[in-house]
């Protein structure tokens, strides 16, 4: 509900399209009313945001336990059904999958204005935290995960290279020019002055009631 007040605040007082995108786990999804509560508000003239791009990272982040004993639907992406909204399940290892859908997702948004929802097939090497061992509730699903190399750019970049698409010195030189990327955004984020943040808001909160 707050990152669609602000992105509807920020669509009124800048005139632009500005793209709401919510990261979700698989239970609070499912199971926190405010997630509910938020769609109820989506459609609404005063609340609404011309649709909201929604991922769920679906690897069992609040329940070990089999989806059968957690929640009273087969999938944690269910409840927005009630809301026509479109649901793509997806394998995020599929790394190329993952790319095209979150594609398809951003087109069918700016085309209709609509919500839309992905859902991340994936899983989590480790428990939800220090105590919990998600072994004990499910031996033979993390007997294959341990056994599973998890670092997804070496796993794509091993495909590539098998097909002929990318060298190790390619590979390397993308990731530290991410890894810079990230760096300097980082550093730009905390360098923002919030006064000279909120003085644009005023100004231009100031211009909409001078044209008007």
């Amino acid at each position: 509900a707050v990152s669609m007040g602000k992105t509807r605040s920020k669509q009124l007082h800048t005139k632009e399209d500005v793209l709401n995108v919510q990261i979700h786990g698989d239970a609070a999804f499912s199971a926190q009313g405010i997630v509910y509560e938020s769609l109820c508000l989506s459609k609404l003239p005063y609340f609404k945001i011309d649709g909201t791009v929604h991922m769920i990272v679906n690897n069992q982040i609040g329940y070990t336990t089999r989806p059968i004993h957690s929640r009273s639907s087969k999938y944690c992406s269910d409840i927005v059904k009630a809301f026509g909204i479109p649901i793509i399940h997806v394998n995020s290892e599929h790394i190329e999958d993952v790319y095209r859908v979150m594609q398809f997702a951003v087109d069918y948004r700016q085309k209709y204005k609509k919500d839309i929802l992905v859902d991340l097939v994936c899983y989590r090497r480790y428990g939800h935290n220090e105590v919990d061992e998600p072994e004990f509730t499910q031996p033979t699903m993390y007997k294959q995960i341990r056994s599973k190399q998890t670092s997804y750019p070496k796993v794509y970049f091993e495909q590539l290279k098998s097909e002929g698409v990318l060298e190790a010195t390619a590979y390397e030189d993308i990731r530290k020019k991410v890894s810079e990327g990230w760096e300097k955004d980082f550093n730009t984020a905390k360098s923002i002055d919030k006064i000279t943040l909120n003085s644009f808001v005023d100004q231009k909160r100031q211009g909409q009631k001078t044209a008007t």
